[in-house]
């Protein structure tokens, strides 16, 4: 089966492939709207490798590109479940760094009790992770900047306890959270923040220090934003701070204090959700070998076992991209009741 016989078309109407028809009268093999169905079963591309030990229902199709968007990230969850994660931050918080180095923990196995066990967009946490390595030839470690406007899915499968657990961790560009402050209404249009289970809320630790009064606001003011447009009862919130491995001594113990105080205030605004405290360091302290502090521990909050949700849809149209007729069907009919 070709790539063009086991795409979809994400244009809304358009019954791409399938129905023979293009509606913007591309060529199929140049059109910029395909993607790969997550139904293709057939393809032997797509099979699971029989020598492997875990069961073939483990297993999912490999994403098209390296990050889900809603769409992608709709289907995935239907067939597979998992935690949606909102990763909420201002510009240069450090919440890229912060996916990066989760990824990279993972995957060199530097996670106490959670084991890496694959992703579906290995790509985009590679992108992310490039500039950090020694193979960027950077003197410095760094981290590429968010440049989309709206979310990306990025997603991780860890072993923890002997239990599966896939974490999809939405990323948006800061900005988007830094206008919010002045307009919180439009938190109501972030699907991530709606749709998470966990919701961290990322406070520059250096900026903190720094410029406590400023950077403590800041992080009130959206805090509030969230509570007062849609955070519900059931989501769990960590205020995780960035940038601890840029302390030590007597500063550490500085940034410490000012953490807790804005927790103590942050729980003062909402008696209806716990607020988490997480201290986290990416890189590497000086004359020390090990990095991501705090960033395991983060993580087994994520993944303790709760009760089943009921599956919310993030995609807004009434047409699921590669879900069944029956799906869809079922879909509309859940949505008008």
């Amino acid at each position: 089966m070709s790539a063009v016989e086991r795409s979809v078309c994400r244009q809304p109407g358009c019954g791409g492939p399938a129905s023979g028809v293009c509606i913007e009268n591309f060529p199929f093999e140049e059109c910029p709207h395909l993607t790969i169905s997550i139904e293709s079963a057939g393809d032997e591309s797509y099979a699971v490798p029989e020598d492997l030990d875990s069961p073939q229902d483990e297993y999912v199709r490999t994403s098209s590109g390296p990050t889900f968007d809603s769409a992608r990230c709709d289907a995935f969850l239907r067939h597979q479940g998992g935690i949606v994660i909102a990763v909420i931050a201002g510009p240069e918080a450090g919440k890229t760094t912060l996916l990066a180095t989760i990824y990279e923990l993972a995957r060199r196995g530097l996670m106490d009790q959670a084991e890496f066990a694959g992703s579906e967009t290995i790509l985009g946490f590679e992108q992310r992770c490039y500039l950090a390595r020694e193979g960027s030839s950077l003197e410095v470690p760094d981290t590429p900047r968010t440049r989309v406007s709206g979310p990306q899915y990025l997603h991780l499968r860890l072993q923890v306890d002997g239990t599966y657990h896939d974490l999809i961790l939405a990323d948006r560009p800061g900005e988007n959270y830094l206008r919010s402050i002045d307009s919180p209404s439009t938190l109501r249009e972030y699907e991530e923040v709606f749709r998470a289970e966990h919701v961290l809320l990322l406070v520059d630790g250096r900026e903190l220090v720094s410029s406590p009064h400023p950077t403590a606001a800041a992080a009130r003011r959206l805090y509030r934003a969230l509570v007062e447009n849609g955070l519900r009862q059931e989501q769990e919130v960590h205020m995780v701070v960035t940038k601890a491995d840029l302390f030590s001594g007597e500063d550490i113990h500085t940034l410490r204090m000012e953490a807790n105080e804005l927790l103590a205030d942050l729980k003062k605004r909402s008696d209806r959700h716990e607020v988490h405290l997480q201290l986290t360091g990416a890189r590497t302290r000086v004359g020390e070998d090990s990095f991501g502090e705090g960033i395991a521990s983060l993580v087994q909050g994520l993944t303790r076992k709760r009760g089943g949700r009921k599956f919310q849809s993030i995609v807004e149209s009434e047409s699921l991209v590669g879900a069944s007729t029956l799906e869809n069907l079922m879909r509309r009919m859940v949505a008008r009741s």
